[in-house]
Protein backbone atom coordinates (compact mmCIF):
# COMPACT_ATOMS: atom_id res chain seq x y z
CA UNK A 1 0.00 0.00 0.00
CA UNK A 2 2.63 2.50 -0.86
CA UNK A 3 2.61 3.75 -4.30
CA UNK A 4 5.74 5.24 -5.21
CA UNK A 5 4.71 6.25 -9.33
CA UNK A 6 2.58 9.20 -7.37
CA UNK A 7 1.71 12.70 -8.78
CA UNK A 8 1.52 13.66 -4.57
CA UNK A 9 1.25 11.54 -2.20
CA UNK A 10 -0.47 13.70 0.36
CA UNK A 11 -1.66 10.60 2.18
CA UNK A 12 2.06 9.60 2.41
CA UNK A 13 3.16 13.00 3.58
CA UNK A 14 0.29 12.67 6.42
CA UNK A 15 1.93 9.68 6.87
CA UNK A 16 5.30 10.50 7.52
CA UNK A 17 4.58 14.43 8.57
Amino acid sequence: MDPEPTPLPRWRIFFFR
